[in-house]
């Protein structure tokens, strides 16, 4: 268009100024003609200002069409618009794409019942390709004013916005791992701790026999189960012998990590696994006092390894102890701090695990 207009207007431009120069020229040779002069010149003038309003216009409407363009493009799923007709108006790159995986046959006879009938469709289907089975949806979606105006169809592809969803949610993790790591640098016995209780999380978890989706929210929590710990001065973490105001301030990681987990969408649902790690099997614990199987599976798991991984790294307030001496505090705290079962478990794990 602009390759056409150009020359256009620099035609018009060009008439224009000889037309005044005509006009100039005539009026000094005969001043009888003026009247018509004049009314050539207005002429003129009136076509310059029409052609310039054009030219403004067309520029208007080109930038609100690249805007619009813009945008669609931007549709993470593929769209497009059908008229009345059956017939596709604009489509973006990602349509032209995944409509290659659609069957025609089942695209076109979907697009003909919402003509006919002004009811949108959906519809999902399997598709086979080199790296295997993709599950795609598509969905027709009529748009009426008064009467059916155009059919938006949207195609997504189900098995890439999985596997996108969980490489986001590992990315996530990796970014969580270093929150964990610059926390811990506060605390000269921590490093490491949470990647530990993680990692002991996992495998006990599984030996249990969870779910696979139980299994990754336990080890999310373990991982985050001491994340409070990053509002707390290092000065109160790191004090010799603790006063009974510096250990009310870090009973508080517990519900201030909960807290934390329940503003992130990826860590909300280990939140309630790390509000209760540090509940008691007996009751006395904080920061609600639950006891038994009123304590969240996942935070009573949470806390044996906790226990264990500070015992055996000198964090906890009894001193640094081995293994063995480790699991027995453990199995003389089954019942009280720890839930019994769990602690069996657990250290049946840790002694397959050592005699291998």
């Amino acid at each position: 268009m602009k390759y056409v207009e150009r020359p256009l207007v620099i035609i018009v431009v060009a008439l224009a100024i000889v037309q005044v120069f005509g006009v100039v020229i005539e009026l000094i040779i005969d001043s009888k003609v003026l009247a018509n002069h004049i009314l050539r010149l207005v002429l003129v003038m009136l076509m310059v200002l029409y052609v310039g309003f054009s030219q403004h216009w067309l520029r208007k409407i080109r930038e609100e069409l690249k805007l619009y363009d813009t945008i669609w493009q931007s549709i993470p799923d593929g769209i497009a618009s059908y008229n009345q007709q059956g017939h596709r108006t604009i489509f973006n790159r990602e349509y032209a794409r995944l409509q290659a995986y659609c069957s025609g046959q089942l695209h076109d006879a979907a697009l003909e019942r919402v003509l006919a009938t002004g009811i949108g469709e959906t519809f999902s289907y399997p598709i086979t390709t080199l790296t295997g089975i993709k599950q795609m949806k598509s969905h027709f979606i009529p748009v009426h004013q008064s009467q059916l105006v155009h059919i938006l169809n949207l195609i997504s592809d189900r098995t890439e916005e999985g596997q996108a969803f969980a490489q986001r949610e590992a990315d996530y993790l990796e970014v969580v791992k270093v929150m964990v790591n610059m926390f811990e640098l506060k605390d000269p016995f921590g490093q490491g701790h949470s990647a530990t209780v993680s990692n002991l999380a996992h495998d006990l978890s599984k030996t249990l026999g969870m779910s696979q989706a139980e299994v990754e929210v336990i080890t999310k929590a373990a991982l985050i189960h001491d994340i409070g710990k990053a509002t707390i001065p290092a000065d109160v973490i790191n004090q010799a012998e603790l006063t009974d105001l510096n250990y009310e301030i870090i009973r508080t990681h517990a519900s201030i990590g909960a807290e934390i987990a329940e503003n992130v969408r990826g860590l909300r649902d280990a939140a309630q696994i790390v509000r209760h790690h540090h509940e008691r099997y007996d009751g006395r614990g904080y920061p609600d006092g639950l006891e038994g199987e009123d304590i969240p599976l996942g935070a009573r798991i949470v806390a044996v390894i906790d226990a264990f991984d500070a015992m055996t790294t000198g964090r906890s307030i009894l001193g640094r102890r081995d293994v063995e001496s480790a699991i027995a505090i453990l199995k003389l705290e089954k019942g009280r701090q720890f839930d019994p079962k769990i602690v069996d478990d657990f250290t049946a794990m840790i002694q397959v695990g050592r005699n291998k």
